[in-house]
């Protein structure tokens, strides 16, 4: 009979299970993100907040934990390789739980983009499609043990040399040439006040909040598309930050439309460097009364 009845609970639980994803609205992008790569981590994100990873719900602490499990026929060497992200999550979902679901991946150092999803295909390789962005840095670390690969462990090395870490670090203020290695964004999430200082000193920025009405400056005046071209090639950076209200949809409309501008937020030699700046990296500015854009 307990048996009978263990069936019958997971029976209910898949079915539940699947039934939140299903309710997910995705954001309205038709745009394909090349082709499916193996192995690659799909999160999702429901209206209400919750979490799920291969169907368990999960707190967003173990988002991190996640992506250091062993992955089975993959073997441990994988654990430590660079990993592909995908974030299935409803449109009306509020955008602080995305942003803090991107410190948390943020923090393993494995994944500087992640792929936010707008369709829930992933068993047709060149189906997949939402947007490919780059996230902003976490100013924590959570790493496993070191990897040691074993005499001959050819493949495990082979996954090891992936440059896996493309993530800045604060160089050595004593060397020379600390002031030309820092960048940007480096100085921001550094939590030197002096280091940030003086690169702001340096170059032209300008602060914009994303809200539900669109882009606005410090002044609150919104900010059109025309407007934001000119501030993308009159400036070196521009510094993102979020209304506390923010709609994960609208998150979305506004990085499609600055990726329109900027194509892939690459390094192009005319336009703004574009840093978003986390509720982590916020909180902790003030604690150490380091102000940026207010």
């Amino acid at each position: 009979m307990k048996f009978y009845t263990t069936i019958i609970a997971f029976y209910f639980f898949c079915i539940h299970s699947y039934s939140q994803i299903d309710s997910i609205q995705l954001p309205k992008v038709d745009m394909k993100i090349g082709t499916l790569v193996e192995p690659h981590f799909d999160f999702y994100v429901t209206k209400n907040g919750s979490i799920l990873y291969e169907k368990d719900t999960i707190k967003i602490y173990e988002v991190k934990q996640v992506l250091y499990r062993p992955i089975k026929n993959y073997g441990l060497s994988m654990m430590h390789a660079k990993k592909y992200v995908h974030i299935f999550a409803d449109e009306r979902v509020n955008y602080s739980l995305i942003d803090s679901i991107k410190t948390e991946i943020a923090s393993t150092n494995s994944s500087r983009y992640i792929i936010y999803r707008s369709n829930l295909d992933s068993k047709h390789r060149r189906n997949i499609k939402g947007i490919k962005h780059q996230s902003p840095i976490s100013y924590f670390s959570y790493l496993p043990l070191e990897y040691i690969p074993v005499q001959d462990d050819s493949e495990a090395q082979e996954h090891l040399n992936e440059d896996i870490s493309d993530f800045p670090r604060v160089p050595n203020k004593n060397s020379v040439e600390w002031k030309h290695q820092t960048s940007i964004e480096t100085a921001v999430y550094s939590l030197q006040k002096d280091l940030l200082n003086d690169k702001l000193k340096s170059i032209s920025y300008e602060c914009l909040t994303m809200t539900n009405n669109g882009l606005f400056d410090k002044q609150n005046k919104l900010i059109s598309k025309e407007t934001l071209r000119e501030l993308l090639t009159k400036n070196e950076a521009i510094f993102l930050s979020y209304a506390s209200d923010l709609k994960y949809g609208k998150y979305i409309s506004t990085i499609a439309l600055l990726k329109e501008l900027k194509p892939n937020f690459e390094s192009l030699p005319n336009l703004a460097e574009i840093i978003e700046i986390s509720a982590q990296i916020q909180n902790l500015h003030k604690e150490v009364e380091i102000q940026l854009c207010d």
